[in-house]
C-alpha cells in the first residue's frame, strides 16, 4: 500500500514547426496511427490548408474554433449515496475537455466519406465551424444524466415518486437537490 500521494501527471507538448502551437502537436500525435508521424502531419497540414480554402478564414483559425466548439462543459460520473447509484453532473477539467474534443473530432472524421483524411478532417472542422457536426451533439446530448420517471398509464390514481437531477458539491463532499437550493443534503456514506 503506497505511504504517499500520486503525483499528478501533466503533458507538455512541444509546439509544431509550422504554427509554433502545441495543440497542433497534441492533435497530430491523437491522429498518428502505427507510429507514423510525418504521414499525420502530412494529413494535418493538408487539412488545415482545406479547411481554410473551404472555411473562408485562416486554415488554423478555423480548426482551433472548431474544437471549441466540440469542447464539453460537463459529463457525468457515477456517484454511490446511501445504497443508490446516481449519474452526477461534474464539470471536465480543461486538459480532459481538450483531449475529448480531439478524439471525437477525429473518430467522426474517420467515418466520413470523402476521400482523403485530409478532406475528412477539413469537412469535419468546416461542419463543426457552424457547430453541426456529430460531435457537437453528442457534446449537446449527455445519454446518462438521470430523467425523471414517468408513471405508467396503468398507476392512474396511485401514489409514485419521481426521480431528479442531482448536482455534487465537491467541497463539502455532498449531493445537492437544485430544486431545494441545498436545503436538502445527503452525505456520502
Amino acid at each position: 500500500m503506497p505511504r504517499k500521494k500520486k503525483k499528478e501527471f501533466k503533458k507538455e507538448w512541444s509546439p509544431d514547426w509550422k504554427f509554433r502551437s502545441p495543440l497542433a502537436t497534441h492533435f497530430i500525435n491523437c491522429l498518428m496511427k502505427n507510429g507514423k508521424k510525418s504521414t499525420a502531419e502530412r494529413m494535418f497540414y493538408e487539412a488545415v490548408e482545406l479547411a481554410g480554402k473551404q472555411g473562408g478564414a485562416p486554415g488554423y483559425d478555423v480548426f482551433q474554433k472548431a474544437l471549441n466548439n466540440v469542447k464539453p462543459v460537463l459529463e457525468v460520473k457515477s456517484r454511490r449515496v446511501g445504497g443508490a447509484n446516481y449519474q452526477v453532473p461534474v464539470e471536465v477539467r480543461p486538459e480532459r475537455r481538450t483531449a475529448l474534443a480531439i478524439r471525437w473530432i477525429i473518430d467522426y472524421s474517420r467515418e466520413r466519406n470523402e476521400h482523403s483524411m485530409a478532406e475528412k478532417l477539413a469537412g469535419e472542422w468546416v461542419w463543426l465551424l457552424k457547430t453541426r457536426g456529430l460531435p457537437s451533439r453528442k457534446r449537446r446530448t449527455p445519454t446518462k444524466w438521470r430523467r425523471p420517471t414517468r408513471p405508467s398509464p396503468t398507476s392512474a390514481g396511485r401514489n409514485f415518486s419521481f426521480a431528479f437531477f442531482v448536482l455534487y458539491d465537491s467541497k463539502r463532499n455532498r449531493l445537492v437537490d437544485p430544486r431545494t437550493r441545498g436545503e436538502r443534503e445527503e452525505n456520502f456514506a
